[in-house]
Formats: structure tokens, sequence, C-alpha cells
């Protein structure tokens, strides 16, 4: 499945000239342009990707783990970083909308793969994701375009009040 996505991923606008040129067969006036553009960030990317690369440490407690729910939402939060990378070649605004279905699936995931490890590797991997999604926290805040302009510059005070 990893395989397949990444070759879609990766020859994504030979895909997307074909399915144009059907659709436009069919009477569908859509362009390449429409869905190619702006793909996902790269940090965004590592984020979701977080689960899975996580779940390679622990891939053979995983497999003897006979918990199908807990088997299920680390498909899912897989199936969320593929679609994801997809994004990464494409635009955003298609496949990363679809990727957010799956995307409750990795706080699920994340704390079960962390039982999975040694107490002491356990701490360092908090410790470890914790900077890192700080991290990612000051990037997307500083350097990234914010969504909305308005809520960017706001102290925390003033935000507090608008919700009361």
């Amino acid at each position: 499945l990893l395989g397949i996505f990444a070759l879609t991923g990766v020859s994504l606008q030979f895909l997307l000239r074909t399915i144009v040129s059907v659709a436009n067969i069919f009477g569908e006036p859509y362009s390449v342009e429409e869905f190619s553009g702006a793909g996902v960030n790269v940090f965004r990317l590592a984020v979701v990707w977080a689960p899975v690369v996580l779940s390679l440490f622990v891939k053979d407690r995983i497999k003897k783990s006979d918990d199908r729910d807990h088997n299920l939402f680390m498909n899912l939060s897989m199936l969320n970083a593929e679609i994801m990378f997809v994004a990464l070649f494409g635009t955003a605004n298609y496949f990363a909308r679809l990727a957010n279905y799956f995307q409750i699936f990795q706080a699920i995931s994340i704390p079960w793969i962390l039982q999975t490890f040694s107490r002491k590797s356990r701490k360092e991997f908090t410790v470890l994701i914790l900077i890192c999604y700080f991290a990612y926290f000051i990037v997307a805040n500083t350097l990234m375009t914010p969504f909305d302009h308005y809520f960017a510059k706001m102290p925390l005070w003033e935000y507090l009040e608008t919700l009361f």
C-alpha cells in the first residue's frame, strides 16, 4: 500500500492529465490546474508521518497484538499519512482535506504506540514528541502564513475573552 501511494504521488501529474482528458470526453470542464498547485507543507507531512515512523520501531510488538481496534486505528493513521504524501505533489485543497477525515486516528494511535515501548524509551519519545510538536507550533505560527490574520497576533487573554 505504501508503494502504491508513493507511485501515485510521484506520477500524479501524469494521472491528472489522464483523468482530466477522460472527464473532458464526458463533457465535464475540468483542467489540470484545478487539481495541481501548491502542495501540502513539508512540516505538516512530517507531523502526519510521525505515528507511522514510530510504529516501525515496535512493529514486532504490534504484530503480536490481537487488539483489532488498535490495528485498525494504526492502519487508518497510515492511510492518512499516505494521502497526505499524495497531497505533497497535488493540491492541498482536495487531498489534504480528504486526509483530515483520518487525522483523529493519529491522536489515538500515538499513545498506544508509546505504550509498546519500554518505560525508559517511552519517556524519551514522549519528550521528543513534545519538543517536535512545540517546534512545529512555533514554525506554523511564525514562518507560515496564518489561516486567520485576526487571531494570528492576538494575545491569549484577548482570545479567552472572545470565548466568554
